[in-house]
């Protein structure tokens, strides 16, 4: 695992501060990039959700794993009870995990490969526009 990642581990997820909180918050910095998924204010955790799917292509751009670079934005969907289809965001960390904060939990590191057995699907990787 990278080392600028450890020092992420063990934050805690609140209403206030959700994933997109977090990785927003990495991303700005680690890697000294600005960037939003639109405006949320206190929107309620579905709001996030609806930003995703209406502003993915204005706020986000594709990867190809050919392209990834540590901070890149691993989105991934519920398999499980967050409710399913539910939206999450981590960031990529090599060799191939991702650093996010999973719901009601603290932020950790997951391998890609095991992200299922956390009841999600990666949907995609992307870099914020």
């Amino acid at each position: 695992m990278s080392d600028w990642a450890v020092k992420w581990l063990g934050r805690r997820w609140t209403r206030a501060y959700r994933c997109e909180d977090f990785y927003l918050e990495v991303l700005r910095e680690e890697f000294g990039r600005d960037a939003s998924f639109g405006p949320r204010a206190s929107a309620p955790p579905a709001a996030w959700d609806r930003l995703v799917v209406e502003g993915k292509p204005r706020y986000l751009r594709q990867l190809g794993a050919s392209e990834l670079e540590e901070g890149d934005a691993v989105l991934m969907t519920s398999l499980g009870s967050d409710p399913p289809g539910s939206w999450h965001i981590g960031a990529f960390v090599r060799p191939w995990a991702t650093l996010h904060l999973p719901i009601g939990a603290a932020s950790i590191v997951t391998p890609l490969a095991a992200v299922h057995s956390l009841a999600l699907e990666i949907e995609g990787f992307y870099r914020c526009r």
